[in-house]
């Protein structure tokens, strides 16, 4: 017999889940549920434990065909369940400003709402760029914010980058940025 999480996408495809062209699952605290343009699903492996109904939603949610008013509502149903207590993900060594190595600047949302906490701007940004740089990410993690308080997928697409150009932003969500170069002078 397979185990409940494996038993997961047979149970999401009994609900109703269709088009879809692989079902992953895993443990990632981030992302509880998405689908990708090639069609695969991944989803939190503690969904394994939810009821009907909070599967349900889950299929609601990924269906492109679903109002916008009805997937959120899903959405709102489907956080509320708390997988990650189901399937913990494996403890990681700390290490202090670890996402922001590759990063300018991220804007972090509550799991459960996706009500926006903070935004971080890099260190590493702060300390290379001249402030413009800063400015200009700041601004971009704001229409982030902004995407999330409106009840908005918050994401680089069509409606983001219509937003960041509104504020004046490059709508990009990779740049190149100016390195500030630093003589020291010789004492």
């Amino acid at each position: 017999m397979s185990s409940l999480p494996d038993y997961l996408p047979e149970r999401l495809r009994q609900l109703g889940l269709r088009d879809v062209s692989r079902i992953l699952t895993h443990t990632n605290r981030t992302v509880m549920v998405s689908i990708g343009s090639d069609g695969t699903v991944r989803i939190h492996r503690g969904y394994a434990w939810a009821s009907d109904r909070v599967l349900r939603a889950v299929v609601r949610f990924l269906d492109p065909r679903v109002a916008r008013r009805l997937r959120r509502e899903a959405q709102r149903e489907l956080l509320a369940f708390p997988a990650e207590q189901y399937a913990p993900s494996p403890p990681r060594a700390s290490r202090p400003d670890s996402r922001m190595r590759t990063r300018l600047g991220e804007l972090a949302v509550e799991l459960r709402s996706g009500r926006p906490l903070e935004i971080a701007i890099s260190r590493r940004h702060l300390a290379r760029h001249d402030w413009a740089e800063v400015e200009h990410t700041l601004l971009h993690e704001m229409v982030h914010q902004w995407q999330a308080e409106s009840g908005l997928r918050v994401d680089h697409g069509p409606t983001f980058r219509r937003k960041a150009r509104e504020v004046g932003v490059l709508p990009a969500a990779r740049r190149e940025v100016q390195t500030v170069l630093r003589h020291r002078r010789a004492s």
